[in-house]
């Protein structure tokens, strides 16, 4: 979910055994092996430009979604969350597969 964006892990800050690693999560990962005491993570920020994701792949999750019994609107909210998209528009999409199943193409919910 992080990516490559970097990171900083600081362990213990103003105590003796402070520590400060930067690097990739999975670099993080691999460096504290038994991660003791208290942690700081901080994350770079994305990079502000919206990823596309194609309709048929917004599709395929909302129908994996909803045919495990959640609402649409619980469906758009957690694919929205996943992939960045607007909610607005997944949602829209989720009504759609939604609608599409229950009355056979009608929009109506």
């Amino acid at each position: 979910m992080l990516g490559e964006r970097r990171i900083a892990v600081c362990r213990e800050l103003t105590k003796l055994y402070e520590e400060i690693f930067r690097g990739t999560a999975a670099e993080a990962l691999a460096h504290f092996e038994k991660p003791r005491g208290e942690f700081t993570v901080v994350v770079e920020g994305g990079s502000g430009e919206p990823r596309e994701v194609p309709e048929d792949e917004l599709r395929a999750a909302l129908r994996k979604l909803r045919a495990g019994g959640m609402s649409a609107r619980d469906a758009a909210a957690q694919v929205a969350q996943e992939t960045g998209m607007a909610k607005r528009r997944v949602y829209a999409l989720s009504i759609e597969e939604g609608g599409a199943r229950r009355t056979g193409g009608s929009d109506s919910t």
